[in-house]
């Protein structure tokens, strides 16, 4: 079996081919269309080592997109993902959200247009919880609690660590699409022993502290110390009185406060690295993940079947010819599309497919 097709997708293997033939067809035939097209249609796993840069950005010298990345090391210290992020080509931190203790507080990360990837959301009647791109605070997208006229309830959470006894600060931005509409946040520790107030202090009874109507962005700010028995808690957004409205909600953050006796290793190596997540070096940046399709394209699939087939057999499909002659008439072919394969309906299919990225190699 390969990583597009297996044996039973082409239909014309000789009788008695012998044991492992087959897979070594289709392993042929998919090298031949990664070598074409310069990419991978599967979820190929990487392990590579660049040279750092002195900046808060490297870009993986591959042409494949980056789907995933599992493990970041910076001159042998292992960062925890709370402290970079990635887009299709590179590795990044986001200096706004550096020391967060939440995951996207952004909320630029969504696994569909109602599902934020790093917090829950939960809904009743016929409100909803969306992502908006069109009332954000920074970046691309921000959170949006669209509250029917019954006021049913919209919100969110997530679950986070801190440490015990440390001072952090809390900051909410959020406003509310009309007048005279409110919210309302609460913080607690896991197992819902102590809440935190709005003026910082904690206390034993369950507490929701109300977010006053502002329709502009706002943030509310409130500084405490993690409290001394516990290190998980939960973080909840909500509607109070919202009735046929909107509240938007963009950078939440909790964090350490500088100079407040911070004694984390990464927070003391960004400290003296003045936010540069990379300092320069080399091969002294390693980067595991995986990349190239996530699902490979039918396109390609076919591709693969039909140069297996034409393994099989020679004389089924036409080749793919560098120029054509009609009497004392030729012309060439090079320009209309990219050979891969060289059998002409193979390439056919995979043209859209052949990776025109370029590929930035480290200084």
């Amino acid at each position: 079996m390969g990583n597009y097709i297996d044996e039973t997708d082409v239909k014309n293997w000789p009788s008695g081919l012998a044991s492992g033939e087959a897979a070594e067809i289709i392993d042929k035939a998919e090298k031949i269309i990664e070598k074409g097209c310069q990419d991978y249609f599967y979820e190929k796993s990487f392990d590579i080592e660049i040279n750092g840069n002195d900046k808060s950005r490297v870009i993986l010298p591959v042409r494949p997109k980056i789907l995933s990345v599992a493990y970041v090391w910076v001159d042998g210290c292992l960062l925890s993902p709370s402290w970079y992020d990635y887009d299709e080509k590179s590795v990044y931190v986001d200096l706004r959200a550096a020391m967060n203790e939440l995951q996207d507080g952004a909320f630029e990360k969504w696994e569909s247009a109602t599902d934020p990837a790093y917090w829950i959301a939960t809904i009743a009647g016929t409100s909803a919880v969306k992502r908006n791109s069109a009332k954000e605070r920074n970046g691309t997208y921000c959170l949006e609690l669209e509250i029917s006229a019954a006021n049913d309830d919209a919100y969110v959470y997530q679950d986070f660590n801190m440490d015990p006894n440390k001072e952090y600060t809390l900051d909410i931005y959020y406003y509310m699409s009309v007048a005279l509409k409110t919210a309302r946040w609460m913080l607690r520790d896991l197992n819902s022993n102590v809440w935190l107030q709005s003026n910082g202090s904690w206390t034993d009874s369950a507490t929701w502290n109300t977010l006053a109507n502002k329709t502009s962005y706002y943030n509310e700010e409130v500084d405490f110390h993690a409290y001394p028995l516990y290190g998980k808690y939960r973080l909840y957004l909500d509607r109070l009185v919202a009735a046929s409205s909107s509240i938007y909600f963009d950078d939440i953050s909790i964090k350490h406060k500088e100079g407040a006796g911070v004694s984390d290793p990464e927070y003391l190596y960004r400290m003296r690295t003045k936010g540069a997540l990379f300092p320069r070096g080399y091969s002294n940046v390693r980067v595991v993940g995986t990349y190239g399709w996530a699902t490979t394209p039918e396109a390609v699939k076919q591709a693969a079947v039909i140069f297996c087939e034409a393994e099989n057999d020679p004389t089924l499909y036409p080749k793919t010819f560098k120029s054509e002659k009609i009497g004392d008439y030729s012309y060439t072919k090079a320009d209309e599309f990219k050979w891969v394969t060289g059998i002409y309906y193979a390439d056919l299919l995979l043209q859209n497919y052949v990776s025109r990225r370029m590929v930035v190699v480290a200084a």
